[in-house]
């Protein structure tokens, strides 16, 4: 499944793309599908890695509009 996730610019270029497991649901809005949830991102595959300098941690929190609730322990693609 693919959502867009929106960061500042500073810290990641356009067009980048994480993808991570989901580790908590801290929040789901069945009506409208608004969710924050926390992200675990894998730090020794390579395409993750490489923001590895650029995030103070492997745990991101995450905000979007899903089409379903997220399932903890379910990996997600985030574009921007």
């Amino acid at each position: 499944m693919k959502f867009i996730w929106i960061m500042k610019k500073a810290v990641l270029n356009n067009m980048d793309k994480l993808y991570g497991v989901v580790s908590r649901v801290t929040y789901y809005n069945e009506e409208n599908g608004f969710g924050v949830i926390r992200i675990r991102l894998d730090y020794n595959d390579h395409s993750i890695a490489k923001f590895k300098s650029k995030l103070f941690t492997n745990m991101l929190t995450v905000t979007a509009n899903f089409d379903r609730k997220p399932i903890v322990d379910e990996e997600y693609d985030f574009f921007w």
